[in-house]
């Protein structure tokens, strides 16, 4: 196998960094310049996120979350999920809605265990140390 010469690295000191007068990308090949529908505008979209979409389809009425069931095709991901999610939950089965509020307690961050922080001691503990 023949390695492809036609293309020079840029030149770099003993650091890494690059010398004056050189670019990373001579070619000027790549980047969004040829591609501009992958540039981000740069605002939070939340079609990505499953909680948004969760306190989304669980503010829609019956009606409305059914016409989103209905073009489920065009859906990202995350709204999928939380599509399934609340679905299953107003199936009005236990399983299906203990599954929701697991999930509302994980992308919410509630703790999945109580803690108890009682102290019922009266006298502090006796500590034994034995040397030998």
């Amino acid at each position: 196998m023949v390695a492809d010469t036609s293309t020079t690295k840029p030149e770099r000191d003993a650091h890494g960094r690059l010398l004056p007068g050189h670019t990373a990308n001579p070619q000027g090949v790549g980047g969004f310049a040829e591609h501009p529908e992958n540039r981000s505008d740069g605002r939070w979209s939340g079609r990505a996120s499953v909680t948004f979409n969760l306190n989304r389809f669980k503010a829609m009425t019956k009606h409305e979350l059914d016409k989103v069931a209905a073009d489920s095709d065009n859906l990202t991901q995350a709204e999928y999920l939380a599509l399934q999610a609340v679905l299953r939950a107003r199936k009005e089965t236990d399983m299906g809605f203990k599954n929701y509020q697991d999930l509302v307690d994980r992308t919410e961050g509630k703790p999945r265990q109580t803690i108890d922080a009682s102290v019922t001691q009266v006298e502090p503990p006796h500590i034994t140390i034995d040397f030998k």
